[in-house]
């Protein structure tokens, strides 16, 4: 019988064992890659809103960030806000603020003091943050 080779008996277990591997790693990586694009980009927006232009003296107390579906449709919406204190008088925020652009995926977006600042002892707490939405690609955080 020349000519003839034994196979190895454990070459269809190999196959068998990429194609199993290949069906359970594919749904990870298609859903697992835009998750972490997306928050590659949020931590981008962040650093973009604390590297912005602030009153002197301001100085960041907190940071809240996140991404995901917020409310309905099919979209994407990032949110960055930081917690500020600033040695301004709470009506003179909006003018500090007023020309003050982050950029994300190529457009400019305008930071914004949000709810009622507080003054105490000479320093005022406001919150200011953007908002965004995109389009929700694969992401499942998104749909």
């Amino acid at each position: 019988m020349m000519g003839r080779t034994r196979e190895d008996p454990r070459g269809g277990w190999r196959v068998l064992g990429i194609a199993l591997t290949a069906a359970l790693l594919s749904p990870t990586l298609a859903c697992g890659l835009p998750m972490l694009w997306n928050r590659g980009r949020l931590w981008m927006l962040e650093r973009e809103v604390r590297a912005a232009r602030h009153p002197p003296g301001a100085r960041v107390i907190a940071v809240a960030s996140s991404y995901g579906l917020m409310g309905n449709g099919n979209h994407c919406d990032f949110v960055v806000d930081l917690t500020m204190e600033a040695p301004l008088p709470p009506a003179a925020l909006p003018r500090a603020y007023e020309r003050v652009h982050v950029p994300f995926d190529g457009d400019s977006l305008h930071l914004q003091v949000q709810g009622t600042p507080t003054e105490e002892n000479g320093r005022t707490r406001y919150v200011v943050g953007v908002f965004t939405q995109t389009e929700a690609g694969f992401d499942v955080n998104c749909r």
